[in-house]
C-alpha cells in the first residue's frame, strides 16, 4: 500500500475544512460548520486508526457511516447543552462527504467511456456498494436516535 502523500495533521486539518465547507454548501449557519469540522476531523482519524485492523471493505465503510452520523449526533447534543443549535441532518453530511468515492465514481465512469468495461463497472460497482454501506452505518444511528430520542 502506499504511504499517504500528506502528512496525518494536514489531512485532519482539510478534511475537517472539507466536511464544515460541506455543510455551508448545504446552506447551514457558522456553528453547523465548527460541529461538521471537529465530527469530520474526528471521522477521518477513526478511519485511519480502523484501517489498522484488517477489516473487511464494507465493514470498515459501515463503520465509518456509523461513526460521522453519531459523531454528529452527539455533538448537536453537546453543543445543546450550551445552548448553540444545530440541524443533525446537516452536521451528518459533513463528515460523510469526507467518505464518499466520489474519485472511485469517477474514474468508473471515465474507464465506461474510454471502452474498458470490465475496469468501469468495477470501479462503478466499488462506489456503490461503499454508498451502500455508508448509507447503511448512518441508517443505524439515525433508527436508534430516533428511538431513544
Amino acid at each position: 500500500k502506499n504511504p499517504p502523500k500528506f502528512s496525518s495533521l494536514i489531512r485532519y486539518i482539510f478534511s475537517g475544512m472539507a466536511g464544515g465547507f460541506f455543510v455551508l454548501l448545504f446552506l447551514g449557519n457558522f456553528q453547523e460548520f465548527i460541529m461538521a469540522y471537529f465530527a469530520s476531523v474526528l471521522t477521518v482519524f477513526l478511519m485511519d486508526q480502523m484501517s489498522k485492523l484488517s477489516l473487511n471493505f464494507f465493514v470498515k465503510n459501515i463503520f465509518g457511516g456509523f461513526i460521522a452520523a453519531i459523531l454528529g449526533v452527539l455533538l448537536i447534543l453537546l453543543f445543546g447543552m450550551f445552548n448553540i443549535h444545530g440541524d443533525y441532518n446537516k452536521v451528518i453530511v459533513g463528515p460523510l462527504m469526507t467518505l464518499v468515492p466520489g474519485v472511485s465514481l469517477t474514474n468508473g465512469i471515465r474507464d465506461l467511456i474510454s471502452g474498458e468495461l470490465i475496469a468501469g463497472n468495477a470501479k462503478i460497482m466499488e462506489a456503490l456498494f461503499i454508498a451502500i454501506a455508508l448509507a447503511f452505518g448512518v441508517g443505524m444511528v439515525l433508527q436508534i436516535t430516533i428511538n431513544i430520542f
